[in-house]
């Protein structure tokens, strides 16, 4: 978003620090503080605080406060064949956690995750790729993450020369 623009009405500011498990290399740890604002001022009950548990590639947990009490949303990613995933978001709440809100959240995380997917449909491996002081934690994020990743992990190329089901 350009925030330079005198159309920008809303904005949504965040923080995130990201490190990955001292003890269970497999897990990567993001602290996240977001809250939106309307013309400059914060819009009430917008404040959110995020622990986020990433546990390998598929599982995520995010441990949230918000104005409306505390809860987990579980958001777990299940291969069904290549190049396709089903994916499953869990939201538990505090017996206390209104209807609506959890309602807005989930539909909050259901948009970022198109978000997202507009972006994986459209990325591009770069190995070297131009980052900024700012993009510090891409950088952190893609080592940890290649631990994921084997000399047998399959390619788009690999899925295209041995299969027209792609």
């Amino acid at each position: 978003m350009d925030y330079t623009s005198y159309l920008n009405f809303v904005t949504h500011e965040w923080q995130p620090e990201w490190e990955r498990d001292e003890h269970r290399p497999h897990v990567g740890r993001i602290k996240l503080s977001q809250l939106t604002k309307f013309c400059g001022f914060e819009v009430p009950f917008s404040r959110i605080s995020l622990d986020i548990e990433q546990i390998g590639p598929a599982t995520v947990h995010l441990h949230l406060k918000t104005w409306f009490g505390s809860g987990v949303l579980l958001q777990h990613i299940v291969p069904e064949g290549p190049l396709s995933h089903r994916v499953i978001h869990l939201l538990y709440t505090e017996p206390t956690f209104r209807q609506l809100p959890a309602n807005l959240l989930v539909m909050a995380e259901a948009t970022m995750l198109e978000r997202d997917i507009a972006v994986w449909n459209n990325k591009k491996f770069l190995r070297n790729p131009i980052l900024l002081r700012e993009d510090r934690l891409i950088s952190r994020y893609r080592r940890w993450y290649q631990q994921f990743y084997s000399s047998n992990s399959p390619t788009l190329q690999n899925l295209r020369e041995r299969t027209l089901e792609w």
